[in-house]
């Protein structure tokens, strides 16, 4: 079975076709974000999304992985991210669309795939 490439924050942040970023509240404590469907990555603008849009870009660069692999990938590659590597993932926030409290999850991956 052939083995993955390592992930860095800059493969993360260079995914194809780009996610689309969505900010909308999360109902459920404890979950700041999510990563759903054809690349779109919903986060609660209520919490700190830096390190949320990390793990949510794991999902999506390797979405087989389970929860736990990607926690640990997360702090793998957070740990040692310079200014630089967290002020470029603030720069991708920049693109993010707000939830206007219309439509729902399974629109905006419509959308996306349009």
């Amino acid at each position: 079975m052939p083995t993955e490439a390592a992930l860095t924050i800059e493969t993360c942040l260079k995914l194809s076709p780009r996610p689309k970023i969505v900010f909308m509240p999360t109902l459920r404590q404890g979950f700041d974000g999510s990563s759903v469907g054809n690349n779109v990555i919903t986060l609660d603008p209520r919490v700190s999304v830096i390190r949320t849009l990390l793990h949510e870009l794991i999902h999506v660069a390797r979405p087989l992985w389970s929860e736990r692999r990607v926690i640990l990938e997360e702090r793998r590659l957070w740990k040692p991210a310079t200014w630089q590597d967290k002020a470029e993932l603030y720069k991708m926030l920049g693109r993010a669309h707000i939830w206007t409290g219309e439509g729902t999850v399974p629109e905006l991956i419509e959308e996306n795939v349009q």
